[in-house]
């Protein structure tokens, strides 16, 4: 019996197809079983790839890591393992730029398995109920928010991650795919990005400076406060039209000139360069990332699928009120945040500080030369 080791991400989205799916696939291959442990959300943002990558043979990375994984020869390049016709019909099922994401220089470093973006979510029933509709734009949602009744609120997940997330977002939409390069960070959409960040943070509930996506999906489908979020990372687990308080996701408001929508997220699935068993890893990710398993057993099992096949079918989007049509144009206009090596170093740091400076009620134009300080320090000091 060979035994491969996964980690993953805490949460039934993250983890639940993957053992379902492993479960399948050891029935086709039973010499071969596949053990995952989780990790926390933050830390599948932030951990180093290289630690987890001498202990596991299969991970689930997210596509900012791909620069250092490709300076440290991380993680295998699957050009060179994998049939050429394979990795062509997983490039057909891109959706945006959710398979080349995971390609860095001339290394294709992962598939993805699950595809997501920043989006905008809200509580159909209750929006029926006060006969409003979800804003489309930023000026929309501000209005939108101040027009809403006692009891009901807008939230956001303002917690380091993902008030660094909010920031990219808004960001690229105002200065485009170049935002952020290696050399600097556009300081005027840097400015206008927080001072609508500093807008927001007025608007929403208290309790969002301190929820990630997770807490506020939970809250708004468990409890009837907070009616609509602008920007979330979507979860199909809140979709699914047979619980009590579907969710409904939608792209977030931004304006009529905006460059990107909401940052691209998702999730790929990549095979150790230490592995012992590399040929058979191989044979699990092309077995998870098959469009019909995605489109079956993964999709219904908990997963978030990332083949465009899943995205596509009308019975799946009925059974999800719509979760993939109703996101998937402005899936196809995502930002792709930047794979340089030290990104994920810095963007720690940086979602640290905004969230900080942001508590301490700093000026917008303090925070923006404070990041623009370590920024520089990060990136052309060592």
């Amino acid at each position: 019996m060979i035994v491969l080791k996964g980690i993953t991400w805490d949460h039934e989205r993250g983890y639940s197809p993957l053992v379902y799916t492993s479960r399948a696939f050891s029935k086709l291959h039973p010499d071969i079983r596949i053990d995952w442990k989780k990790r926390t959300l933050k830390e599948y943002g932030d951990y180093p790839v290289e630690k987890l990558a001498q202990k596991y043979d299969l991970l689930l990375v997210d596509h900012p890591f791909m620069g250092e994984a490709a300076k440290q020869n991380i993680l295998l390049d699957l050009e060179q393992h994998m049939d050429a016709e394979i990795l062509e019909t997983r490039a057909q099922q891109e959706l945006g730029v959710s398979h080349r994401c995971y390609r860095y220089g001339d290394k294709q470093l992962a598939l993805s398995v699950d595809t997501a973006m920043v989006t905008a979510v809200y509580r159909p029933d209750l929006l029926s109920q006060l006969n409003m509709a979800p804003p489309k734009t930023f000026a929309e949602m501000c209005s939108f928010a101040k027009a809403l009744p006692e009891g009901k609120k807008i939230a956001s997940p303002l917690c380091p991650t993902d008030i660094w997330c909010t920031f990219l977002s808004l960001g690229s939409a105002l200065a485009g795919a170049d935002f952020i390069t290696e050399e600097r960070i556009h300081h005027e959409a840097s400015c206008e990005a927080l001072e609508k960040i500093n807008m927001l943070r007025q608007l929403v509930d208290p309790r969002s400076l301190n929820w990630n996506p997770i807490q506020v999906q939970d809250d708004m489908a468990a409890n009837n406060t907070i009616v609509y979020a602008p920007y979330v990372f979507q979860y199909i687990n809140y979709a699914w039209q047979d619980q009590p308080h579907p969710l409904r996701y939608c792209a977030s408001p931004l304006w009529p000139e905006a460059r990107t929508s909401g940052v691209l997220g998702g999730v790929g699935i990549a095979v150790s360069a230490a592995s012992c068993h590399i040929q058979e890893a191989l044979e699990y990710v092309k077995y998870v990332t098959d469009p019909t398993v995605q489109s079956g057993e993964y999709l219904f099992s908990g997963g978030q699928p990332g083949q465009k096949a899943a995205w596509l079918s009308a019975e799946n989007n009925c059974m999800t009120g719509g979760f993939f049509s109703d996101t998937l144009d402005a899936l196809e206009h995502a930002y792709l945040r930047p794979r340089f090596p030290g990104w994920n170093s810095f963007q720690e740091k940086a979602g640290d500080l905004l969230h900080d400076a942001f508590g301490r009620a700093l000026p917008v134009t303090e925070i923006a030369d404070e990041l623009k300080q370590l920024f520089r320090y990060e990136f052309h000091t060592k």
